[in-house]
């Protein structure tokens, strides 16, 4: 997974308050800058890559809550598709969905592959709120693995692979 460099934009990781499949909402930066972050935006409920990214993340969720690391996942989708997403893989960190899209466009990763839906994206953040890796993926495969993501966050922590 690409690391961060100096060139990225700061603007483009704007704050923002989306619902979450099950209620209540998730706020960005009450996450940023508390805990290692990962914002996940995927293509929506109907891909099935996206689905066995899903799968694979929650499966390792409990390594990630045992480092203090959070997981966020966002798509497009409705508020029905992204509740039957985390009732049928049982996912227990937020997803949240961005039915107008406007998340997805302030950090440039809706319609990039001409699709009028979010690229399949992984960002994340140190424990103070610093970007240390990011991918932004060209087609609907194109994503890190979990266990990529997870060895981002335990390289921030100072830890090696596991």
């Amino acid at each position: 997974m690409p690391t961060a460099t100096a060139t990225v934009d700061p603007e483009r990781f704007t704050d923002f308050t989306l619902p979450a499949a099950g209620g209540g909402a998730v706020t960005f930066s009450e996450l940023r800058g508390n805990v290692p972050l990962v914002v996940v935006f995927y293509r929506g409920y109907f891909c099935s890559i996206c689905r066995i990214q899903i799968r694979e993340l929650q499966a390792i969720y409990p390594q990630f809550q045992a480092l203090g690391a959070e997981i966020v996942a966002i798509s497009t989708d409705v508020q029905a598709e992204a509740e039957e997403l985390v009732n049928t893989l049982e996912v227990e960190f937020p997803v949240l969905y961005d039915t107008d899209e406007a998340v997805s466009r302030a950090w440039r990763v809706f319609n990039l592959n001409s699709d009028g839906i979010a690229a399949p994206a992984t960002f994340v953040f140190d424990a103070s709120g610093d970007l240390i890796a990011q991918r932004i993926g060209s087609d609907a495969g194109d994503r890190p693995t979990a266990a990529e993501t997870l060895e981002v966050i335990r390289q921030s922590l100072g830890g090696g692979v596991a």
